[in-house]
């Protein structure tokens, strides 16, 4: 036998009386102000009526109060929050404006470098540089008298480094204002018909270190500055490798590019 939850007194199974939908104990019809028509009516048609004691309507009230402030706090937080994302949104958005503008600024400067130096190399790519040829100094000579004389040294040349196969040169000057003054001879561009006979021209220059006439004489690409500044660092580094015990390396173009290799 058990007791109403609301009234304390005895329940049995012929006092009229439902159960409380949240605490399951025993509840008269007439502790709920309620009929047995009524209670039937709430069990048979709709599962959404609740019937709950003193005590659990108590609790339900102060779970709705306490549920309330929590969702109130709920809201001001996410409020709260919003703000804060979107201040922290905006600052990121600053930022980024900011770094934008320094960017695209950057990358401007960056790309127009970038396309010179195309440019240039593509205007270079067919050019040998000779050092070394002597240079003619005597007043008597005229500039066209020099030229030809210089013509014919690279002619003479090229026939070494090519096996008797000449390439066709399209130029060949002088690099620098002419001094007649000036011991030291000025370097001599000249410009072949393809990228592959610099190639070979270069290769083979070696091959003038076993001629007397032209042991003295060295052969280069036409580089741009930033090629020249590339080759530097490269030969530093070498001399630096070689300072610390490396051996048997060298640079040698490797596609185009200058690397340290080893020849082991």
């Amino acid at each position: 036998m058990s007791s109403c939850a609301n009234c304390n007194s005895s329940v049995n199974h012929n006092s009229p009386h439902i159960n409380c939908d949240v605490c399951q104990n025993a509840v008269h019809f007439k502790c709920v102000n309620l009929s047995e028509n009524d209670i039937k009516m709430t069990r048979s048609k709709s599962k959404s009526v609740k019937v709950v004691c003193n005590e659990c309507s108590i609790n339900i009230t102060q779970y709705k109060n306490v549920k309330s402030i929590v969702d109130t706090l709920r809201e001001e937080f996410s409020k709260s929050l919003d703000k804060m994302r979107q201040s922290f949104q905006d600052e990121i958005n600053n930022l980024k404006s900011t770094l934008s503008s320094k960017t695209a600024s950057s990358n401007s400067i960056e790309f127009e470098e970038i396309v010179h130096e195309v440019f240039e190399r593509q205007q270079k790519q067919n050019n040998v540089i000779i050092f070394g040829i002597p240079e003619n100094t005597e007043p008597a000579q005229t500039a066209e008298e020099r030229q030809n004389k210089d013509v014919a040294v690279v002619s003479e040349i090229l026939k070494i480094v090519k096996a008797n196969n000449e390439p066709q040169t399209s130029q060949i000057k002088r690099l620098g204002r002419y001094n007649k003054n000036n011991a030291r001879s000025r370097p001599i561009k000249i410009c072949l018909n393809s990228r592959n006979d610099v190639l070979d021209v270069i290769k083979n220059a070696k091959c003038l270190k076993d001629n007397p006439n032209f042991s003295n004489i060295t052969l280069s690409f036409d580089r741009t500055k930033k090629q020249i500044d590339f080759y530097k660092q490269v030969k530093l580094e070498l001399k630096d490798r070689l300072n610390n015990g490396e051996k048997d390396l060298k640079i040698r173009y490797v596609n185009g590019i200058p690397k340290i290799v080893s020849l082991n």
